[in-house]
């Protein structure tokens, strides 16, 4: 084989490395940048739901009767005030007195709204005990979401419940699986244009 044609082989074989390294690299950051629009968007959608329940339920949050309230609206069982702020925020909403979901969008298998259910412990730990917000991957009844949780404090300023905002990652997953296919389609017909070029030149 001539050193010319080596070289040129050589030189297609490089090219051909470096563009598929571009394209995973590309995918990488594609998808890291989807979950960090997520995780955008989670954080907003909580600061908006806490704004429009200020403004929609005035009065300030608390425990009567075992029950939670937010001025004189009793959120326990009550589906309106989460069903409302999901379609808002277009995604899923729960409402917890301490660690326990007492209105929520979330659904079982069955249909049921999960009530009564506990938030994982990582999120008791950070948002309910800590008073911090969380924004994150979190579990919720086997379901992955990217969601965001916010305290809710009551008048002396104690934490005594939490507000979650979610979307399912699954719907995150359908659009990697679309990303990952077309970056695959992509590097096979840059390898099968480079190769062919290839043959080509050895050909000459």
């Amino acid at each position: 084989m001539k050193l010319q044609t080596k070289a040129v082989l050589t030189f297609n074989a490089l090219i051909i490395l470096v563009c598929n390294c571009m394209g995973i690299l590309s995918y990488m950051a594609a998808e890291e940048g989807l979950d960090v629009t997520l995780q955008r968007s989670a954080r907003s959608n909580i600061k908006s739901i806490v704004e429009i329940v200020e403004y929609r339920y005035p009065g300030d949050w608390q425990i009567r009767n075992g029950q939670l309230y937010k001025g004189e609206v009793k959120i326990n069982d009550n589906a309106d005030v989460v069903d409302y702020l999901g379609a808002v925020c277009e995604g899923h909403v729960t409402i917890f007195q301490n660690e326990k979901r007492v209105a929520t969008t979330v659904k079982d298998k069955s249909g049921q709204r999960s009530l009564g259910t506990s938030a994982s412990e990582q999120i008791i730990n950070e948002v309910l005990r800590g008073g911090n917000p969380y924004t994150g991957r979190a579990e919720v009844l086997g379901e992955n979401y990217d969601s965001a949780y916010a305290p809710i404090k009551g008048g002396d300023g104690q934490t005594i419940g939490m507000i979650f905002v979610g979307l399912p990652a699954k719907s995150l997953q359908d659009v990697e699986d679309k990303l990952r296919f077309i970056t695959l389609v992509a590097i096979g017909v840059m390898n099968r244009n480079l190769s062919s070029t290839s043959c080509s030149d050895f050909a000459g």
